[in-house]
């Protein structure tokens, strides 16, 4: 905790402290310093105090998704039970790749259990931001950017996957990351999600057979879901 006395503009103070606690606040009358108008004594109405963040705090609900961004760089790589990923737009496509830390002004994904992660700051990241914004206030619908459409993070099949959806009313909570995809309402339609850690190519997938491919993978810029030995198009048709 920094203890900072100011004399008009001029900074006269500076002090680092810890465990700072209310009872110590009296005691604070009593430090004096050189000031250019003499010695002086600290007047408490000219004490600010700081507390330096170390870490923020998120929430994932049953759902075991969320999003966050926030204007900090963030370390992920230590967090147990905790997958971040960034996310990028191509077509009806949104690639997620998952990372260890991300830049300040970075959204993203999180995967996890219900709880409340504690996430390190870091001084900074070189990761690739990728397509997530996000606002450090509400962002309302998509009616408020002209030419555009928000999309948010929706998880489907009771949280096995997720998909992003239009948002086409309301406003989205601060902190949490978004898409802004070019199109206005009229065009607007669920963007499916592939994960990077998961794609292959078609090579391997016939070295392998239908049967050893189990998930969602990007194609020839094409998304095609694997299950049960069979190939479904984004539409859930089977493809032969």
């Amino acid at each position: 905790m920094k203890i900072t006395s100011y004399d008009g503009n001029t900074t006269i103070f500076e002090k680092e402290v810890s465990n700072l606690k209310t009872s110590a606040i009296g005691k604070l009358r009593g430090l004096c310093w050189n000031s250019p108008r003499g010695y002086s004594r600290l007047n408490l109405d000219d004490v600010v105090l700081t507390k330096k963040m170390t870490s923020v705090l998120t929430t994932i609900t049953a759902a075991g998704w969320s999003t966050l961004y926030t204007p900090y760089a963030l370390d992920f790589s230590a967090v147990e039970g905790l997958t971040a990923y960034t996310a990028t737009c191509s077509g009806n496509v949104v690639t997620l790749t998952p990372v260890d830390n991300v830049p300040a002004n970075t959204g993203v994904v999180l995967k996890g259990a219900a709880k409340t992660y504690s996430i390190p700051l870091i001084a900074s990241s070189t990761t690739d931001k990728g397509h997530l914004k996000g606002s450090a206030t509400e962002a309302t619908a998509w009616n408020a950017y002209s030419g555009y459409t928000l999309y948010v993070l929706t998880s489907v099949d009771e949280g096995a996957n997720v998909q992003f959806n239009p948002v086409v009313s309301g406003s989205i909570a601060a902190g949490k990351a978004f898409l802004k995809v070019n199109g206005g309402a009229s065009s607007a339609h669920a963007l499916n999600v592939a994960f990077a850690d998961n794609l292959t190519g078609i090579s391997e997938a016939k070295a392998q057979g239908l049967a050893a491919k189990v998930g969602k993978f990007v194609e020839d810029g094409k998304l095609f879901i694997y299950k049960r030995g069979m190939k479904f198009n984004a539409n859930g048709q089977l493809v032969k």
